[in-house]
Order: structure tokens, then C-alpha cells, then sequence
């Protein structure tokens, strides 16, 4: 491929510099892809219809591959990044024969690739209007807002547990009182495998031991893992904007199926409206609520949470039998897959109007 023929085509594989073999469309230091999308934003800026049309093509393209990655058997959270074998002779090193040592997992910045992948699905969104891309994104987003291995907000100001000490040369009230806290809005690296700050090592993690989604610590003293950078604070920018303009703003009344109930709750009418009803599974009368997978009364983000974990880590996490029947919402008696996590997160956007989902 010509450098003008890249300019036309977004990839999936970064290489060079750092990057060698990156499941991602472009970073800070393989920026090509950003001219791509910059020539989709500017259609009119001179280049032939046939270009315009292969630059939309491998923007879907690119998306399809994010998506496909997503439904993965393999991804059990369900995310468009997939980590790497990867250097880094400055901060790990060189093994006994002088080769720099290889680690396998997710990179350093590992959020700005889930993050910039979100983004290729909005411009695939965008470009196609399919809802695929769109649930892909909103995905995405919930991964680095706590639907993680850690169940942790990796954006500052947002939720229970959330970043609060990022690696920052002014925001480092964690390292000296005197300085701000971070202010709400910020996004940091997140999980690395490589682990190269002494910070990390000094608590006891062991490079190659841990799982790439627990390899983190939030100290401003781990510059490895809680570093925060422009090049990924601006597509959270990007992509929050984004899902503000897909997604709307306005709040439509969401009807939620209880079995053997019906009832109606109205709050400020016009803007939140709960309704229960009194359809049941097909052949079962034996689900409490419909998406209630962890079996609390309510239906939220921790049931779609828990699903993708007993997936991912059965051993580790399981759902009950009554937590199966509620949770098994999507295409309902095929069993718990991560189409029913799904069908949880749509309903909770408002991306569809009742559980189950057909």
C-alpha cells in the first residue's frame, strides 16, 4: 500500500515506533488514520468520489472488525481492544541475552485504544446509521466507566470507586496536599501488563502473574498504569459529545414486565415513567423481574456487570438459577450469553423500550 492510498483506509493494526501489532486505528505516534477521518468529516475537500467511498468502506470496515471483536467468545467483558506482545528495552529491559524482554498484554494507555476504537464506531455510526455501532460505542464507554474486571470508574468524578490520583504533574494532591485534586472529567491510561513504575512492583505485582484488567493501581505515583494525557482525554471529549447526540437527551417512558404485577409509577409526568405489566416468559412464570440477573429488586448496570462476569470467570462468579431466568432477557430461552448484558445496557439507554427483548 502508497502512502496516498493509506490516507484513503483506516487499519486495525498498528506497527511501528511502540506499536507492534496494536488493535487500534491510530494513537499518538501512528496518526494516519486521524487523516482519514478527517477526509470523511470534509468531503468536499477535493479528493474523487471514488476516494470518498473507500474512505467510508474503511470506516466500516474497521468498525465491523471492533464489533466482531466485541461478540467475541473470548472477550468476556466485551470490549474493542484485545491486547499485545510488546517491548519496552527503557522501562523493562533487556533479558540475559541482551533481547529486549517481551511482554504479552494490554499496553501502556491501554483505555486510549478502547477509546479511540469507540470513536470509529461512532464515525461508523454516523456514516451507516446502524445501531450496531452505536451499542458498540455505548459498550465501549461502559468499560471505562466501571463495567471492568476491577468494577472501577476509570474517569474522575464519576461513580463510587473512581480514579481520584492520577499520575499528573499539577493534579498530585495524592503525593503533596499543597496541589489540586484532579477535577471531575478525566481520564486515565488504565491497566498495563507491562507495570514499569517501581510504585506498582513496591505493592507486590508480578509482571506476567496478573490479569491485564487487574494489572492497575490509582496512585499518582504509578505513572505506568495512571497516567493521563491529552491524546486520550480528547476522544472522551469526542465520544461523550457523541453519545449526548446519538443517544438524545430527552427521557421516554421505559415499561418494565414484572410477572403477576401491574402497577404504574409516574415522577415529574412527562419526563420518568416506570410501568410494570404482567407478562411472563413463555412457558416459565417464575422470573421476579425481568433483567434483575443479580436478584437486588432493580434493574441497573450491576445486573449486565455480573452476567459478563459469571461469563468471563464462572469459577469466580456465579449467577443463581433465579438469577439466570431474570437475566436471560435476549432471544429469551437460549441461556445467559452476553447478548442479554447487552439487551440490559440498551434498555437502561433507552435504546429499547421493554425486557425481554425479542
Amino acid at each position: 500500500m502508497t502512502g496516498k492510498d493509506k490516507a484513503f483506509s483506516l487499519t486495525t493494526n498498528l506497527g511501528g515506533g511502540e506499536n507492534k501489532g496494536s488493535f487500534s486505528s491510530f494513537n499518538w505516534g501512528c496518526t494516519s488514520g486521524l487523516g482519514t477521518l478527517s477526509l470523511y468529516l470534509n468531503p468536499d475537500c477535493g479528493i474523487k468520489d471514488a476516494d470518498k467511498e473507500s474512505v467510508t468502506a474503511s470506516i466500516l470496515s474497521a468498525g465491523d472488525d471492533y464489533v466482531e471483536y466485541m461478540h467475541s467468545e473470548h472477550n468476556g467483558m466485551g470490549i474493542p481492544y484485545q491486547g499485545s506482545v510488546f517491548t519496552d528495552p527503557n522501562n523493562i529491559g533487556n533479558d540475559e541475552n541482551g533481547n529486549p524482554i517481551e511482554v504479552e498484554g494490554y499496553e501502556w494507555g491501554s483505555n486510549s485504544f478502547v477509546i479511540n476504537n469507540a470513536l470509529v464506531m461512532a464515525y461508523a455510526y454516523w456514516a451507516s446509521g446502524d445501531d450496531k455501532y452505536l451499542n458498540g460505542a455505548a459498550e465501549a464507554m461502559d468499560y471505562l466507566y466501571g463495567r471492568n474486571g476491577l468494577n472501577f470508574c476509570y474517569v474522575s468524578g464519576y461513580g463510587s470507586h473512581c480514579l481520584t490520583n492520577p499520575h499528573h504533574r499539577w493534579w498530585s494532591h495524592d503525593v503533596d496536599p499543597d496541589f489540586p485534586m484532579a477535577p471531575a472529567g478525566v481520564l486515565s491510561g488504565g491497566p498495563g501488563a507491562g507495570m514499569q513504575d517501581p510504585y506498582v512492583g513496591g505493592l507486590g505485582y508480578k509482571r506476567g502473574t496478573v490479569a491485564s484488567q487487574k494489572s492497575y493501581v490509582d496512585s499518582a505515583e504509578a505513572w505506568s498504569v495512571n497516567e493521563v494525557t491529552i491524546n486520550w482525554n480528547a476522544p472522551l471529549v469526542a465520544m461523550v459529545s457523541f453519545m449526548e447526540d446519538a443517544a438524545g437527551k430527552e427521557v421516554k417512558p421505559i415499561p418494565t414486565p414484572v410477572p403477576g404485577n401491574t402497577s404504574t409509577t409516574t415522577e415529574n409526568p412527562g419526563v420518568v415513567t416506570t410501568t410494570t405489566s404482567s407478562t411472563p416468559t413463555p412457558g416459565n412464570d417464575k422470573v421476579t423481574l425481568w433483567g434483575d440477573a443479580n436478584c437486588d429488586g432493580a434493574v441497573d448496570v450491576s445486573d449486565a456487570v455480573i452476567i459478563m462476569q459469571s461469563l468471563s470467570n464462572p469459577s469466580k462468579y456465579t449467577l443463581t438459577a433465579q438469577g439466570k431466568l431474570n437475566g436471560d432477557v435476549n432471544k429469551n430461552g437460549d441461556g445467559i450469553t452476553n447478548a442479554d448484558a447487552l439487551s440490559i445496557q440498551k434498555y437502561k439507554l433507552e435504546l429499547i423500550k421493554e425486557l425481554p427483548e425479542s
